[in-house]
């Protein structure tokens, strides 16, 4: 295939998955999650891709600081670079999540370049913590409850690569380069059960994970704030970053 060929044939499957993402939030939409669909739909459309992502990194921002207070080993939450990577494949759950936990050997320079310092310690990667310091019990339960709910996020995140993925190949496979709306119809109607369970299924995980933190923290007797500012968060971003990735097929 020529050259201007094939980038004839990806900018036709970049509008056919972008009239597919579409459809399936409209569908939903009217289905299900009408008010934060129809919202994220619309700000896909009155916002640049730019200005999305900065109010995903404000929200991130954020939340980062009151972690801060708790002084515990996760130092950051993961950049859009590195979601961007999580939803392609190309970093795994397991790096993405050493990455912030400070245990992985890049992860130093990236951190300095997202909070703009550069006079951290080498050695000091646990986001204030001295290495070897043990946790408070409050601190602990911190700890691994927001790894698991940034290991949920981030393993989600790479669900929806592989969605992405697996209706460009069926779309493909069926119809080829060329548009066909019933084609299109088709294939949403095939995978509607599919990405209405991913998201059910990603939520009852978070809220089991919000849930054993607050009980966790109401029977040592300690302060609950976080688990409503990572509930928050939680439902911020991902309105956001449905509309982060419409606006991606604009």
């Amino acid at each position: 295939m020529k050259e201007k060929d094939k980038k004839k044939s990806h900018r036709v499957l970049k509008v056919l998955l972008g009239l597919v993402v579409v459809i399936i939030i409209a569908l939903i939409a009217l289905a299900v999650w009408q008010r934060d669909n129809i919202s994220a739909f619309i700000k896909a459309q009155n916002e640049t891709q730019e200005s999305i992502a900065e109010e995903i990194s404000a929200s991130k921002a954020n939340t980062q600081k009151e972690i801060e207070k708790y002084n515990i080993p996760i130092k950051r939450d993961f950049t859009l670079e590195e979601e961007e990577a999580i939803r392609k494949g190309t970093l795994s759950v397991e790096e993405a999540v050493s990455r912030i936990m400070g245990t992985d050997s890049t992860d130093e320079d990236m951190a300095q370049q997202s909070d703009g310092t550069d006079d951290a310690s080498p050695s000091d990667t646990s986001g204030g913590q001295t290495s070897g310091q043990e946790l408070t019990e409050e601190q602990q339960i911190v700890t691994d409850s927001l790894k698991e709910l940034y290991s949920l996020k981030a393993y989600y995140i790479g669900q929806l690569g592989v969605v992405e993925n697996d209706l460009k190949a069926q779309y493909k496979a069926e119809v080829g380069t060329t548009f066909n709306a019933t084609a299109v119809a088709g294939i949403v109607q095939k995978n509607m059960s599919r990405i209405m369970n991913l998201e059910s299924e990603c939520d009852d995980k978070v809220y089991s994970v919000l849930d054993n933190m607050r009980s966790e923290l109401e029977a040592i007797g300690a302060d609950t704030s976080i688990v409503d500012v990572a509930e928050d968060s939680y439902v911020n971003e991902k309105s956001l970053r449905k509309s982060y990735y419409l606006s991606l097929y604009k």
